[in-house]
């Protein structure tokens, strides 16, 4: 979160994300103890790590210490296939369990997951060069344009969508309860931008450049 610090898990080392927003990037979910929860404003999940046998029970249980402390915590379900390995019904099931403020899948993840919008969490959902979806809790929605660019290389584009939607959220210094579909809306184009950095150059880091 800009001002603060994420921390975001994958099932292995990761490239660098959201580093504009000061974003403690950590590596193997197995290797994290609540006390790397010091200081953050933030737990980003990825489906990678939450379905590997090696590193799902790890993460449960730092989320359980990340809702202990009061850290919000948000999902990105990562692929189709993972989502489709791991089951489908057991990964909503443990959206359930995890109870995070918003959820980030794309347009073919959010299809096997339709049972999750209408829960607890905000639903983003991108799609491409496609309007991305928002939808609140209650089940309105909004869908928010993605402003045209020069597309080199899609590597990267998720997490740094990700990166500076959560990065603009949670600027905002307030809870799920407080957000409107416009703040959400508003976070969206922010990751917009985010990712448009990237897929103008080629590789993940290309906003480094």
């Amino acid at each position: 979160a800009a001002g603060g610090a994420m921390m975001s898990t994958q099932p292995e080392a990761i490239a660098e994300m959201g580093n504009e927003s000061n974003c403690a990037v950590s590596g193997c979910c197995t290797t994290i103890r609540p006390p790397r929860l010091d200081g953050a404003e933030r737990l980003h999940l990825t489906g990678y790590a939450l379905c590997d046998p090696t590193s799902g029970d790890a993460c449960e249980a730092l989320a359980l210490e990340a809702h202990r402390r009061g850290v919000p915590i948000s999902v990105d379900p990562s692929s189709v296939s993972v989502l489709e390995s791991f089951g489908v019904a057991r990964f909503i099931r443990l959206l359930v369990d995890l109870d995070p403020d918003v959820i980030l899948p794309n347009a073919d993840e959010a299809r096997l997951l339709t049972a999750a919008i209408g829960g607890r969490a905000w639903v983003v959902t991108t799609n491409g060069p496609d309007p991305t979806w928002v939808f609140s809790p209650s089940g309105a929605s909004v869908d928010v344009a993605v402003p045209p660019v020069a597309i080199l290389d899609t590597t990267g584009a998720g997490d740094a969508f990700a990166a500076g939607f959560l990065a603009g959220l949670d600027a905002l210094g307030a809870g799920r309860d407080a957000w409107s579909l416009d703040v959400v809306a508003a976070a969206a184009t922010g990751g917009h931008h985010a990712a448009a950095r990237v897929v103008g150059g080629v590789g993940a880091d290309a906003w480094e450049d």
